[in-house]
């Protein structure tokens, strides 16, 4: 690396590569409180814009079996650079100084792990109210998934705009192995944590850390980061960096190739999903410091497909329904509501954030038997390509969720659409309420 007019160029085996720019130290650093606690010691500078610091420098699993191996939380209190706990009042005052000296436009707060379940969240909390109230700035909380799903609307209340709950890995046995705290909490409850986030804080708004170089395969990282995306959590895929002091500091982190690889793959799903970085208020995500994933991104299709995340999203979809099968249709008189709805995927096509087609499905039994049905398209979106989208995308879901036969019936003129979908009559044309029907069989190959 070689400077020259105050920015630095690369150099890859003699060869110019790239110039870049560090970034200054910030003014904050210098300034102390009326206590005498250096400013730095308190928060810490990430990226160009993003003031991070953990409240609770702590972890009840530090030094037991339990600890995460990649984790240094308590690495910097050996050497007194920071605080076992951050108060609120600090935190406010050194929040709304870097503002005003540095332009900080957003703020990350985590934590360690309290004796105590959710104690944590209730720090985060107050850090975040004071925070908020003393600069504005978008503020991101990072803890485990708590014990009550209060403890959630406590801090949306309290101002958090965004959220991260990490499970780092969807390998079971890299998770047990890397962090059993983690592994310990359950796949189950992470996700009930994670559809109750995006339900308060928003899709793209709730985050979870993916760490390769743990010892997992490719693929898990790929399946766990669509998995994510279907929930409408962002999947942050970082590399590992070794921590000196961790019990992971001589681990070597992932091949500049293999990140490229994910970070393509990673970037394709968000692409498809509809998620962003440029669309998370605050957090990691938006910040981008631990992870060139935002330098792989692509604009979006124009139409996106996927389950639906919210209440409010679920509740549209139902609307589309009841306008096609009700109101235009006449299958049903008052509603086409029915026993299979609790136990659908409901995925919906949307354009421009606003869901303008939706198509359910459900499993018959537990030997990989499929139907999909309700297939509705806003009547002016007819023609968009909502509804071919709808289909291949439930084709590739159910088949995630190890389907092996995916039918569904269909009135008799969408049949030729269907066939070119990749699906096949199966049976004999038949009435359904009203209407000649085919019952048809996915070609599942083709999804």
């Amino acid at each position: 690396m070689k400077r020259a007019e105050n920015r630095y160029r690369i150099f890859k085996n003699g060869e110019f590569s790239n110039t870049v720019e560090l970034v200054s130290r910030p003014a904050f650093y210098d300034l102390q409180t009326p206590e005498g606690v250096p400013y730095k010691k308190i928060a810490l500078l990430h990226g160009r814009d993003c003031l991070a610091t953990t409240v609770l420098q702590t972890c009840d699993h530090w030094q037991s079996h339990r600890q995460c191996r990649f984790c240094g939380i308590e690495v910097s209190l050996r050497n007194q650079s920071t605080l076992p706990l951050k108060t609120p009042e600090q935190l406010a005052e050194v929040a709304w100084k870097a503002k005003e000296l540095d332009g900080i436009r957003q703020v990350v707060l985590t934590t360690g792990t309290s004796s105590l379940p959710g104690d944590e969240v209730k720090l985060l909390s107050c850090c975040a109210a004071a925070i908020k109230q003393a600069t504005g700035l978008p503020v991101h909380a990072q803890c485990l998934p708590p014990p009550e799903p209060a403890s959630l609307v406590l801090l949306k209340t309290a101002g958090v705009d965004t959220i991260g709950l990490h499970i780092e890995s969807f390998d079971r046995e890299v998770l047990a192995r890397m962090a059993p705290a983690k592994a310990a909490i359950g796949l189950s409850k992470y996700e009930q944590a994670w559809k109750e986030a995006v339900e308060l804080f928003g899709p793209n708004q709730v985050s979870s850390f993916l760490i390769v170089g743990l010892g997992e395969e490719q693929d898990s990282i790929i399946q766990g980061s669509e998995r994510l995306a279907d929930l409408g959590v962002f999947p942050f895929v970082v590399p590992l960096r070794p921590i000196p002091g961790s019990a992971m500091e001589k681990a070597t982190p992932p091949d500049h190739g293999i990140m490229t690889e994910i970070y393509e793959k990673v970037a394709e799903i968000l692409r498809r999903k509809g998620l962003s970085s440029g669309q998370s208020l605050s957090g990691c995500v938006r910040c981008g410091a631990c992870s060139a994933l935002s330098f792989y991104e692509q604009p979006f299709e124009r139409i996106i497909c996927h389950p639906s995340r919210t209440q409010q999203e679920l509740t549209r979809a139902a609307d589309i329904r009841h306008q096609v099968f009700v109101n235009e249709q006449l299958l049903f008189q008052e509603t086409d509501a029915d026993e299979n709805d609790r136990k659908s995927t409901h995925l919906v096509a949307e354009l421009d954030g606003q869901i303008i087609g939706t198509v359910r499905v459900f499993p018959v039994n537990d030997n990989g038997y499929w139907i999909g049905g309700r297939l509705a398209i806003q009547r002016e979106y007819r023609g968009s390509g909502a509804g071919e989208l709808l289909v291949r995308e439930a084709m590739r879901l159910v088949k995630k969720k190890g389907c092996t036969t995916f039918s569904a019936r269909i009135q008799e003129e969408n049949i030729p659409f269907f066939v070119q979908a990749g699906w096949r009559p199966t049976g004999l044309l038949h009435e359904y309420r009203g209407r000649v029907h085919q019952r048809m069989k996915a070609d599942l190959s083709a999804a």
